[in-house]
């Protein structure tokens, strides 16, 4: 009879099943370190846009309440044409002001033209109605004493309208 000896085939088998176990579980701690740095890369990278973002945002906000501020600020009477044009340029932040605070989508205006003490205002609208409703509630209106429907006609499913107001001489003083 034949004896076989299959020791050492056995051993070089455990081993062989050892070195595989060891190299499946290095490369899983491998994939996990992998995921957890690209995670860690990832989320750093929105943050840091994130932080960027809120940076121009904050720097954004404080031009505008800059901005407000000198808006609010009462120009001293000054004699002359000079005062006239420091009036003239306030009464123009006033209403530009108050322009970008308007937020409805009923009335574009696509031209303002001031002469002197008159501003022209050029642009469209849906109907007559919407922008009758909108001088009734427009929120710079106290600027003029004065407004004028120039033209209102239809032109291309849109009313185009020119209307003139006249600035309010109180208030291109105060």
């Amino acid at each position: 009879m034949v004896t076989i000896n299959l020791l050492p085939w056995r051993q070089y088998e455990k081993a062989y099943q050892t070195r595989r176990i060891k190299l499946i579980f290095l490369l899983v701690i491998l994939l996990s370190v992998t995921n957890i740095v690209a995670g860690y890369l990832l989320v750093s990278r929105q943050v840091r846009q994130s932080g960027l973002r809120v940076a121009a945002l904050t720097d954004e906000i404080n031009r505008y309440q800059m901005h407000s501020r000198l808006l609010r600020v009462a120009v001293p009477p000054v004699d002359g044409s000079i005062g006239n044009r420091y009036g003239q340029e306030f009464t123009a932040a006033r209403l530009f002001a108050g322009l970008g605070r308007d937020q409805t989508q009923d009335v574009c205006f696509t031209e303002i033209k001031r002469n002197k003490g008159t501003i022209l205002f050029v642009g469209k609208t849906r109907s007559a109605a919407d922008l009758t409703d909108y001088l009734r509630r427009w929120n710079v209106g106290y600027l003029f004493s004065e407004i004028t429907l120039k033209l209102l006609e239809q032109e291309n499913g849109l009313m185009r309208f020119i209307f003139q107001a006249q600035e309010n001489q109180s208030s291109a003083r105060n």
